[in-house]
């Protein structure tokens, strides 16, 4: 067992850069997506129970420095 997990750990740091990357970005876009489906859920329900657009705006720097990062 602890040998699949060496060979998972070797093949995950074999992944490019700009893969991984990718992926960042594809989760960061997420987070937006789902903290969005969450602020509107509250104000449904009566209105926020925090700060999503400061949320939203701290995943959007990461999103750009992402996109920074890989030109």
């Amino acid at each position: 067992m602890n040998e699949d997990l060496l060979t998972k750990a070797n093949t995950a740091q074999s992944v490019p850069s700009s893969d991984l990357l990718a992926l960042q970005i594809r989760n960061l876009i997420a987070a937006r997506e789902a903290n969005t489906a969450q602020a509107n859920q509250e104000l449904y329900r009566g209105g926020w129970l925090w700060d999503h657009a400061q949320h939203d705006r701290e995943l959007a720097a990461q999103i750009d420095a992402l996109f920074e990062k890989a030109k």
